[in-house]
């Protein structure tokens, strides 16, 4: 009489998935370097929108980091925030600024103000628990809004 001393009986793992054809590997990584091209050209051109608007004063070599005082501990989020101001001063700002000067100080002031704000509302949100925040503080915010509107 045989006795299972409490090992089970284990079934062969599933075969391995069948590895993509030639075709299909190159078109995937035709793909692959197609988005990284398409995000290489966003950037540079995100970046060229920075340059000329925020720092025309300042020779093209120069690298914008030593130029532009640093919003976030994060560069990639000072590339995006820095797109943003650089489209709120070309449409807000210059479109009045330009008639009274063409001095770069006023929009380098507004840079740096822009800079100490970010600086502090990022200082400020890693002392706060996000998921109260989030999921007790902000839904009753919301509810209570919802009810105000409604009664």
């Amino acid at each position: 009489m045989s006795r299972n001393h409490g090992t089970t009986s284990l079934s062969a793992p599933p075969p391995p998935p069948p590895a993509p054809s030639p075709a299909a590997a190159a078109a995937a990584a035709a793909a692959a370097a197609a988005a990284e091209d398409a995000t290489l050209e966003l950037d540079a051109r995100t970046l060229l929108l920075i340059r000329r608007v925020l720092c025309s004063h300042s020779p093209p070599t120069t690298p914008l980091e030593e130029l532009l005082p640093a919003l976030t501990s994060s560069t990639e989020t000072d590339v995006e925030l820095y797109a943003l101001v650089a489209i709120a001063a070309r449409d807000y700002i210059f479109s009045w600024y330009a008639a009274f000067s063409n001095d770069s100080t006023f929009v380098l002031e507004v840079v740096a103000l822009i800079a100490h704000v970010t600086r502090g509302l990022e200082e400020r949100l890693r002392k706060v628990d996000l998921e109260v925040l989030l999921l007790d503080e902000v839904p009753a915010i919301i509810e209570a809004h919802v009810r105000g509107l409604w009664l």
